[in-house]
């Protein structure tokens, strides 16, 4: 029993020895990186979109270029056929 007595004692003991933790460095880490994770989403849907445009830029051009081809396609064949 002296022995469990002894545990407990040294548990409060140590207990009330430790100072609170400061937690304002960890909030303010915390702060920070929602910060960035905000900022970071707002870079991610920018690249996004510009990739999007980009697609459809090539979209477009490839269309232009089947429609190209095929007037060019038209008149080889006109005269080189004929």
């Amino acid at each position: 029993m002296r022995e469990l007595e002894q545990k407990q004692n040294k548990c409060c003991h140590d207990n009330n020895n430790n100072k609170p933790t400061d937690l304002s460095a960890i909030i303010k880490r915390l702060d920070k990186a929602e910060k960035d994770i905000l900022e970071l989403g707002g870079i991610v849907k920018t690249v996004i979109d510009d990739l999007k445009d980009l697609l459809d830029a090539a979209t477009e051009h490839n269309e232009t270029a089947n429609g190209a081809q095929g007037i060019f396609s038209a008149i080889i064949d006109y005269f080189v056929n004929e």
